[in-house]
């Protein structure tokens, strides 16, 4: 019986898989809150808060007259269990900073996206399509976590008031001035 229990015991361990952590789309409409920031907080951290932010694609792809042809699903999210904020530290302006690193990773999509269509379909072969895919995707997610990194340290974290209302207004143009996909 203990054999039994154990090897039971044993099956059920090495066949979990970890939870996934479930990702929280962008959607223009839709301003995350301080209810979003569901994770644990990194006591280590210099910071009052952390969002966990990036993007992803899906696409599939079809013959058409000859060409390659891609349909892209682009999409921006933030993963609310890896998102965290010190309670006593909660504030619109520090919330209004994590939702700009929302909106950066939304940016940086939308470019990706536009990248993609353009240089991916009419792609010569499936080969030649997912290398043009990885390379753009590789390029953009450098390019948003490049972007990530100067706006906080153009802000520090939020604390620069003047330069966080800047990017605020900058990152406000540049999504009204890029088509979402």
């Amino acid at each position: 019986m203990k054999t039994l229990t154990l090897l039971l015991l044993t099956f059920v361990m090495l066949g979990a898989s970890p939870v996934k952590d479930k990702k929280l789309k962008w959607h223009p409409k839709r301003k995350i809150s301080w209810q979003q920031f569901q994770g644990r907080v990194d006591s280590s951290s210099p910071y009052e808060a952390q969002i966990q932010t990036g993007f992803d694609y899906r696409y599939t792809q079809n013959w058409v007259d000859g060409r390659l042809n891609y349909d892209f699903d682009v999409f921006a999210y933030m993963i609310p269990r890896q998102s965290w904020s010190r309670k006593d530290k909660q504030t619109v302006a520090l919330l209004n900073h994590e939702r700009a690193h929302f909106a950066i990773s939304e940016y940086q999509a939308r470019l990706m996206y536009a990248e993609m269509v353009k240089r991916a379909n009419g792609a010569q072969d499936t080969g030649q399509g997912s290398a043009i895919i990885k390379e753009v995707f590789t390029k953009y997610n450098h390019a948003r976590n490049a972007m990530q990194e100067v706006y906080d340290a153009e802000t520090d974290h939020s604390k620069n008031l003047e330069k966080q209302k800047e990017w605020e207004a900058k990152i406000a143009q540049w999504l009204e001035e890029t088509p979402s996909y």
